[in-house]
């Protein structure tokens, strides 16, 4: 996964919204991850395929933190949800 590297949701996930954040259930590892409201944000992105730097763009944008800053915590945040199957890369 590189910055210049396209993301999307993997399909059928279930999630639902409790106050700021987000549940993520992935039903075929009978898992869930929770995530805050940066990462809801970061989940509401990439319902499309989008470039990782361009989610960083927004995030930037719209959160506090250094360009540097989000786009490692971005990169880190991707790569996570992609080992636990929730992202797919599709260069």
């Amino acid at each position: 996964m590189q910055l210049s590297s396209n993301v999307v949701r993997t399909e059928g996930m279930m999630t639902a919204r409790v106050d700021e954040d987000i549940v993520i259930l992935n039903i075929s590892t009978n898992s869930y991850v929770s995530l805050d409201l940066v990462g809801r944000r970061i989940w509401e992105l990439i319902e499309k395929s989008i470039r990782i730097e361009e989610v960083s763009q927004i995030l930037f944008r719209e959160f506090q933190g250094t360009k540097e800053e989000i786009i490692t915590d971005v990169m880190i945040f991707l790569t996570e949800l992609e080992g636990d199957g929730l992202v797919r890369v599709v260069d």
